[in-house]
């Protein structure tokens, strides 16, 4: 791919919008996003800007990331592409979206409209609300992966990483995104004993996916609603899980090592899911 195929816009200081002649018509949409959603991230998380953000409004993942990663991260990719092109041409058809973190940058790649059109929505209805505007679905998408650009240097457990990125795509659309009846994945985790999201995610596997992003999703709110400072703050600088969970337990009053044991009642005691109807 040549370099001057690619269009180029200065969105922020640390912000680079790239795309192809043909998604030039979303450019302006992609940017006012970014300047709407880069204010959001840093009040929110508290998290500051990465030295830099390339974002890319391309329907190929492949040549993005070939044109967007630097030098050492084009050898990577390369390297490692025949044992991965399977699972993220397969992720991909799934995805709106994804971030990914190289030396030095980190890159979003995102669908257009029209090319979101051609996801597979499968999965995400049972998660999201429907949103029907095409400008709405494309800003739901890119405000979900500006805050992972802001965090992969954090290495934030899954359910963390994914619970922010959706609470800043609530704030920006000023709507809950996420359906109401995903807290029916809470109840079944408290009806379990104490227990940690798996490390790895299975594509093969749509209700770990869906648990996973759900209870992410409450979890990640509830602590942003009553904790927002020792959310913040375990924010601050890379941390292993179990430090991070032994940090809330504390600012919620709960014992070392107990976090599991009491986050998913007091997610459902905070937000109590609605009764079935007879």
């Amino acid at each position: 791919m040549s370099t001057q195929s690619i269009q180029t816009l200065a969105v922020a200081e640390h912000v680079r919008l790239c795309c192809p002649p043909e998604e030039a018509p979303y450019a302006e949409l992609a940017a006012e996003t970014i300047r709407q959603s880069l204010p959001l991230i840093e009040s929110l998380w508290g998290l500051k800007p990465p030295r830099q953000v390339r974002v890319y409004l391309h329907a190929n993942w492949l040549r993005a990331m070939l044109h967007g990663a630097p030098l050492d991260g084009k050898l990577a990719v390369l390297l490692t592409l025949p044992f991965r092109y399977v699972f993220l041409n397969r992720l991909w058809k799934l995805a709106g979206g994804w971030t990914q973190r190289f030396p030095m940058v980190s890159l979003v790649t995102v669908k257009s409209p029209p090319h979101l059109r051609q996801s597979d929505t499968n999965l995400g209805q049972k998660l999201f609300v429907k949103i029907e505007d095409e400008a709405d679905k494309f800003r739901f998408i890119l405000s979900h992966e500006l805050p992972h650009a802001y965090s992969l240097h954090l290495r934030l457990p899954v359910w963390l990483s994914e619970g922010m990125a959706m609470l800043t795509s609530d704030r920006l659309l000023g709507m809950q995104t996420v359906l109401p009846e995903t807290l029916e994945f809470t109840q079944r985790a408290a009806q379990r004993q104490h227990q940690r999201f798996e490390a790895r995610i299975s594509l093969r596997k749509p209700e770990q996916i869906l648990e996973m992003y759900a209870r992410g999703y409450w979890i990640t709110r509830y602590l942003l609603e009553q904790q927002p400072d020792a959310l913040r703050s375990v924010l601050a600088k890379p941390m292993n899980p179990a430090d991070l969970e032994n940090q809330l337990a504390r600012a919620l009053g709960w014992p070392r090592g107990q976090f599991w044991w009491h986050i998913n009642a007091a997610v459902l005691s905070a937000y109590p899911p609605a009764a079935p109807e007879a």
